[in-house]
């Protein structure tokens, strides 16, 4: 079974390659290289919103008598709002 599964590994990464990386291989060196000059920016700004979205979502879900620190206080919320607003 382990040879079978690495055929079929290789069998369908080099279809992958044939029919996907090859005919797109310049458009995907031209998104490698914006990636690269601004790649930095846009995963501080995605990481920033997800860590806002995370504070905010489990306040939602996980606030209670039991779990008073996973609720939104004002300190949580200023802090969720100068990550989103930047």
């Amino acid at each position: 079974i382990n040879l079978r599964m690495s055929l079929t590994g290789f069998v369908l990464l080099v279809l992958y390659q044939t029919f996907y990386t090859w005919p797109n291989r310049e458009r995907l060196i031209l998104e490698g290289r914006v990636l690269e000059k601004s790649g930095a920016m846009a995963v501080g700004v995605v990481n920033s919103l997800r860590a806002a979205t995370v504070s905010i979502v489990s306040a939602l879900l996980f606030c209670g008598p039991s779990a008073q620190q996973q609720c939104l206080d004002a300190r949580k919320g200023a802090s969720a709002a100068i990550i989103s607003v930047g």
